[in-house]
């Protein structure tokens, strides 16, 4: 009974370690995953309230978006239009522009990435920039950048009224990839010559070998001459450069051996059959946004 007992205890033991090394193994994949794709997310500079530029009354309202993800939005919704572009506006501020776009691309999340990424080949296929840059660079990964990483960049466009300075402005980048299968890009105005705010978001999200792509913008500008003698461009001009540009942005990646002439040429192709004028005519809030100026 002795022997007998003893052989008992043993096995319980053994059995007790088996069970403990278990568990601090799954305790410590726990810990890991958690700090992976939650509590790192959430921590990463995406995440945080001052991204180290200049704030606006949509600063806080597009990073409850991020944190709550994704937006209302019907994404099956049928649209012949490559780029679903719905205006954002507020009535206290006539000519504070935004705008919610929607795509689908059919390229993987990976190839998307690359030309968003690809900040220094902008000015190609974005029509009217005189010039875009990346100025300097925070983090380096096997993806380009590191999770939570941070860029600065550099933008010039042109402006065809006589007399009238280009505007120049440098934006502030920060990028999470932590979450397999989505990639966000946040961006906040540093500085400027003429834009007053300018806040916006970019979230990449696979769907196998396509990518859906959703984008928030919102600015406001010291318009000069151009808010008294032509206030109906500003709304459209800004809508159509939004267009171009994303229209630009899922022709490179679905098709990259085309030239960058040939992306321009056929991203304004789209901008003719499918005009801004129907998100003009029924411009909408952005659903986090209070009424209330920042």
């Amino acid at each position: 009974m002795v022997s007998g007992d003893i052989s008992a205890n043993l096995k319980h033991r053994n059995l007790f370690m088996r069970l403990t090394r278990k568990n601090i193994a799954g305790m410590v994949a726990g810990a890991l995953a958690i700090a992976i794709l939650g509590a790192g997310a959430v921590k990463t500079p995406l995440y945080a309230t001052d991204l180290g530029g200049i704030p606006s009354r949509y600063t806080a309202p597009l990073l409850e978006a991020l944190k709550t993800w994704p937006p209302p939005i019907d994404y099956a919704a049928p649209d012949p239009s490559p780029v679903r572009l719905v205006a954002l506006s507020v009535p206290d501020e006539e000519f504070y522009v935004g705008a919610q776009q929607v795509m689908w691309i059919e390229a993987p999340l990976s190839a998307v990435d690359k030309v968003l990424r690809d900040v220094d080949h902008y000015a190609e296929i974005f029509p009217g920039y005189e010039d875009i840059h990346i100025e300097s660079r925070e983090g380096s990964g096997a993806s380009g950048s590191a999770p939570g990483s941070r860029f600065t960049t550099y933008w010039e466009q042109r402006i065809p009224v006589p007399f009238v300075a280009n505007v120049k402005y440098h934006m502030l980048y920060v990028v999470d990839d932590t979450r397999p299968g989505r990639v966000v890009y946040r961006y906040q105005l540093k500085e400027s010559n003429r834009l007053k705010f300018s806040d916006g978001a970019i979230v990449i999200e696979s769907f196998g070998r396509r990518t859906r792509y959703t984008e928030y913008d919102f600015f406001n500008a010291d318009y000069g001459i151009v808010k008294t003698l032509a206030p109906g461009r500003i709304w459209r001009e800004a809508l159509e450069a939004m267009f171009l540009s994303d229209a630009g942005v899922k022709l490179r990646a679905e098709h990259p051996d085309w030239k960058a002439e040939q992306v321009r040429k056929e991203s304004e192709r789209y901008l003719e059959l499918y005009p801004v004028d129907k998100a003009l005519e029924s411009k909408k809030r952005f659903y986090k946004l209070s009424i209330k100026p920042a």
